[in-house]
Parts: C-alpha cells; sequence; structure tokens
C-alpha cells in the first residue's frame, strides 16, 4: 500500500463474552468470527482500501486511509456499527478505540500501541464503548492510603464487618465519583482480595474455601458493572470475617481475659502492664502472645473499640464530643481527634456531620 504522505488510523475492538456456558469457547469464537465480517463489511463500504483482521482470540484491528477533515464521518460510521453491537448486550460487549492520525508505515507499532493504551481507559460498565485519542483519562489513587489500609486491617483484624465493608464502600464511591477506568477498579479490589487473604494467613485462619487467589482475580475480571463489583466484594469480604469471628471464637484463656478485660474498662486507665499484672505474666510476654493469636498489638485492639465506642455515643445528639472523648477513655481531646482520625480517617466532627440526620 502507498503511505506517502496518506493520513490513516487504527481502530481496535476487544470483545467481552459476559455469559457464562459449556460451550462458551465456540461461542465466543463464531462471534469473533461473525463480528470481524461485519466490521470489515462496513467498513469497505465507506473506505474501500480498509483492512480487517482478528489479532487475538477476542482482539480485532481495522486499517483506513482518510484526511483528519474525515473524521466526524469514521466517527459516526463506528457510531451506528455500536447501535447494532448494542442488540447483543446481554451476551457481550465491544470496547472499541480509535488511534490518532498517522502518515508513515513506519508508525504503524506505535498506532497499534496508542488503540491497546486507549482500550485500558474503558470505564465499567456492560456497554459497548467507543474510546478516542483525546479522551482523558482521570487519574485516581487505586489503593488504599496507608491510614485507610491500617483501618481496614484492623477492622478485618476485629471482625467488625460493619466498618470494614464501609472502608471499602468509601473507596469504590470516590473511584465511581470520578469516572476511573474498569482497571483501576480491578487494580483495587484485587488488592482488597490480596489484603485480605494476607490477615487471613496471619490469622492462620483456613481461607482455602474463599477459592485460590488466582481464582478470586479471576472473579474480579468477572464483574462488568460497578453493581457486580461492588456484590462480590461485599460476598468476599463477609466470608473472610465469618473466618475471623470463627478463629476468635476458639477460645484461648488468656486472650479471652484481655477481650474482656478491655471491654469492660475502656473508659478507664487500661495498659498492657495492668492487664499482664492481672494476668500474673510480663508485659513483653503478653503483647507477643496477644499479636500471635489475634494477628493484632494490644494498643491497637484498645483504640479500635474506643473508637467505636465513640462513634457509637456521637450518634446521640445531646452527647458533647469531649464527653464522648473522656466516655471513651481519651482525657486529652488532642490525642481523641488524632486517634479518630487515624482510624476513621475523619475527626469526630466531620464524622457527626456526616451521620446527621
Amino acid at each position: 500500500m502507498d503511505f506517502t504522505d496518506r493520513p490513516y488510523v487504527f481502530v481496535f475492538y476487544e470483545l467481552t463474552y459476559k455469559k457464562q456456558s459449556a460451550n462458551r469457547k465456540e461461542i465466543e469464537q463464531n462471534w469473533a468470527y461473525y463480528l470481524k465480517e461485519f466490521i470489515n463489511y462496513y467498513l469497505k463500504q465507506q473506505y474501500p482500501e480498509s483492512l480487517t483482521f482478528q489479532i487475538e482470540s477476542n482482539q480485532i484491528l481495522s486499517f483506513a486511509f482518510l484526511e483528519e477533515s474525515g473524521y466526524p464521518a469514521l466517527k459516526e460510521l463506528i457510531g451506528r456499527m455500536k447501535q447494532i453491537l448494542d442488540f447483543d448486550k446481554d451476551d457481550g460487549y465491544v470496547t472499541i478505540a480509535i488511534s490518532s492520525f498517522y502518515t508513515n508505515a513506519a508508525q504503524m507499532t506505535d498506532a497499534y500501541k496508542e488503540t491497546l493504551q486507549l482500550s485500558k481507559r474503558r470505564r465499567l460498565n456492560d456497554e459497548t464503548q467507543i474510546i478516542e485519542s483525546h479522551h482523558k483519562l482521570e487519574l485516581a489513587p487505586m489503593s488504599l492510603s496507608p491510614q485507610q489500609e491500617q483501618e481496614f486491617d484492623v477492622n478485618l483484624r476485629a471482625g467488625n464487618k460493619a466498618e470494614t465493608l464501609q472502608i471499602v464502600h468509601r473507596f469504590l464511591a470516590q473511584l465511581h465519583k470520578r469516572s476511573v477506568s474498569a482497571l483501576q477498579y480491578y487494580h483495587f479490589a484485587d488488592e482488597i482480595v490480596y489484603k485480605t487473604i494476607k490477615t487471613l494467613t496471619a490469622l492462620q485462619a483456613d481461607h482455602h474455601c474463599l477459592g485460590e487467589e488466582a481464582w478470586l482475580r479471576e472473579q474480579v475480571a468477572g464483574c462488568h458493572t460497578y453493581e457486580q463489583l461492588s456484590s462480590f466484594l461485599d460476598g468476599f469480604l463477609a466470608s473472610a470475617i465469618e473466618l475471623v469471628g470463627r478463629k476468635k471464637g476458639e477460645r484461648d484463656p488468656i486472650t479471652s481475659f484481655v477481650i474482656e478485660y478491655v471491654e469492660k474498662h475502656y473508659s478507664g486507665d487500661v495498659t498492657l502492664e495492668i492487664v499482664a499484672d492481672k494476668l500474673n505474666i510480663s508485659s513483653g510476654y503478653l503483647s507477643t502472645y496477644f499479636k500471635e493469636k489475634t494477628g493484632v498489638n494490644f494498643i491497637d485492639y484498645l483504640n479500635d473499640l474506643r473508637i467505636r465506642k465513640a462513634k457509637e455515643m456521637l450518634l446521640e445528639s445531646g452527647c458533647r464530643i469531649q464527653d464522648v472523648a473522656r466516655k471513651a477513655g481519651y482525657q486529652n481531646m488532642n490525642s481523641f481527634n488524632r486517634m479518630f482520625k487515624k482510624f476513621c480517617g475523619i475527626t469526630p466532627s466531620e464524622f457527626r456531620k456526616q451521620v446527621a440526620p
């Protein structure tokens, strides 16, 4: 083909089949074949020199010469193709990425790489999407901050289902608000799976019933919408927290005494030394033993309990924040504010504003 000063574009199509069935592979192969023929037929009518070929089992690539002034016509053509593809939306969807304009045959690799990168900007939904080179990708953190990660770990280890799910829901809501790519959602979900398995392993909880990590990542990738991903994480974390509860239910006389003592005296002066003295053991031994059995440090467990109690009291409109701090075991407001933000990500006053009716 003659590339001399002739602008061209690449159009990349990635197929995603949603349904699970015994003959899924055969169905996907047939779908890809007919879709390639369909794309080729449409493009040839408007761009006779165009080429369309299958490059992977679920990937198709088209090449077409056209002037930049003809881009609206190409966009309109692909838009009409999308309308037809939408008839199959119950079975699957297509990600369509349109490259920038290129003029040299030596740039074909660059054009192809650009379409691959553009396809990664796909949003999290189960509809066919058209992604153009001028579309910008919203940059957003794909992992919990160190503070959020600590809050997640402490609540997971303590078996606090509501608090653990709230952390995940809050982060998912931030991603949804910023309209990030599906890959950013998947990265976050993979991190949650990894951190949860890691915590269960540290707690010596048998997590094999949840599935192998590779299989769990496949389940994440199989979530095509925000609702599906949120539902998967809810179910996964609920099962993980149930395992934590079972592990905690394996009664240990020392840890049980510590937990019961802290539950009764959290509003007063509670230290590792005081509890160790009650058990007639050294504070160093108790610290190591408690961490080994529960997976959480004594001081983190104490502060997590105090903050959870503080959150309950903050829901009572007639209770002043200063009184809440004192009743939760904090005599210093600065310490209370710092610890509350460490575990909740916001200050006590901000929390009260968020939950106020």
